[in-house]
Formats: C-alpha cells, sequence, structure tokens
C-alpha cells in the first residue's frame, strides 16, 4: 500500500514540475508587482513572515529573493477570492496577535 501512495506522490510532482514553465510564463517583474493586496501594510507584513521562515544569512533571505512576491503570485493566480480573503484575514490576525502578545507589530 505504501508503494502505491509513494509512485502517486511522485507522479504528482512530476506532472507539477512540467507544468509550471507553461504555467508560469506569463509571469513578469511587472505581474509579480501588481498583487492586489488590501495595503502595502499586507505586502510588508508578508515580506518580514517570509524572512522568519527563510532569513538572510550568508545567503539571501527571503526578502531578497522575493518570496513575498511569489507567495502573492500564487495566492492571487490558483485560489479562489474567499480564499484570498481568508489569507489576508490570517495576515491580519498574525499582526494582531503580535501586538497582543509583544506589544508591537510583526
Amino acid at each position: 500500500m505504501e508503494r502505491r501512495s509513494a509512485v502517486k506522490n511522485i507522479s504528482l510532482s512530476i506532472g507539477g514540475l512540467i507544468a509550471l514553465p507553461s504555467w508560469a510564463i506569463s509571469w513578469s517583474p511587472k505581474t509579480f508587482s501588481n498583487l492586489h493586496f488590501s495595503s502595502t501594510y499586507d505586502k510588508i507584513l508578508l515580506a518580514e513572515i517570509a524572512e522568519t521562515f527563510i532569513p538572510q544569512t550568508s545567503t539571501a533571505g527571503a526578502k531578497t529573493l522575493k518570496i513575498d512576491q511569489f507567495i502573492g503570485r500564487m495566492i492571487y493566480d490558483c485560489y479562489a477570492d474567499d480564499i484570498q480573503r481568508l489569507f489576508e484575514k490570517g495576515l491580519i490576525s498574525t499582526e494582531n496577535l503580535a501586538k497582543k502578545s509583544f506589544s508591537k507589530q510583526f
């Protein structure tokens, strides 16, 4: 049974890697900078959260690599409006929790 699961996961991964170039061909620096966040602060907050997971050390961090722009593009290209709003609410909740717990912005 585990072998079937492994083969299925590998097949899905390979399919995704094959489909990604054709799907992302229309992406450009201009399309990444034109995201639909509710506010500029949401963009900044997403960048800070991404930098927390991939900090800059001797290698480039998430901000340098513009991972926040990639995440934003994935959210707005791949998910329905209700999920996009839920994502934005999650950003707001993260900020509110940081203020409540540490008395400062994330």
